[in-house]
């Protein structure tokens, strides 16, 4: 193969080639809390818990209120937790998941939410992938009341720039009281303009150099 050739076809492959993150949560500590967390290179920001200053916080579930979808011993909560192997369930609205760094293309996303409802009347949780103000595919399930549920939520590949968890419905502004796990996040390095003109250059000083 030639050599201006193999270059091509290789930064072709970097910039086709999907990473798989997985946030477990695992490896922070239980009652860290703040308006965004970062797991395994998985952001989590922008979180709306229909309440002024919503927050984040992980939470430990060793007690086996979760059932076993889960990977022990944290996942992530909304608000307050209980201290300990006991679950708390915190308010939770809406959040957005995308790459801690930039540079990324976002590909597919997955997770699993626990979510317990006090009330009836049919309030919805969706996960939404979006490309700029285009939504371009979602996954939504309805809650029951009064018991714990667990749901795996997933989007199929295609081209996002960020992923948003929502509640809505007529009950209690829409929310649910929810933990989240294993948030599964596909993504493709993007390498940056100086890079793409370098690997550009190369491939041109190979093609020049190229005998006749």
């Amino acid at each position: 193969m030639k050599p201006y050739l193999a270059l091509c076809l290789l930064s072709t492959a970097a910039l086709s080639a999907a990473n798989t993150y997985l946030a477990t949560f695992d490896e922070l500590n239980e009652g860290d809390f703040g308006p965004s967390i970062t797991s395994s290179g998985v952001k989590f920001y922008d979180v709306d818990q229909d309440l002024s200053g919503g927050v984040f916080c992980i939470e430990q579930a060793n007690s086996g209120d979760l059932g076993g979808s889960f990977s022990t011993p944290n996942v992530l909560g909304f608000g307050g937790y209980v201290p300990g192997s006991g679950v708390a369930f915190g308010r939770m609205k809406s959040f957005s998941i995308g790459m801690a760094g930039t540079g990324f293309q976002l590909k597919k996303a997955s997770l699993d939410i626990w979510t317990f409802l006090l009330q009836q009347g049919g309030n919805t949780v969706t996960l939404e992938g979006w490309l700029g103000n285009t939504l371009v595919n979602s996954d939504t399930y309805t809650p029951g009341t009064f018991s714990v549920e667990h749901h795996s939520l997933s989007l199929p590949t295609d081209d996002y720039d960020k992923f948003i968890v929502r509640a809505q419905g007529a009950v209690d502004h829409g929310v649910v009281f929810a933990d989240v796990d294993n948030v599964r996040v596909d993504a493709v390095p993007v390498p940056e303009p100086a890079t793409l003109a370098a690997l550009g250059l190369g491939g041109l000083a190979l093609l020049r150099k190229r005998p006749h």
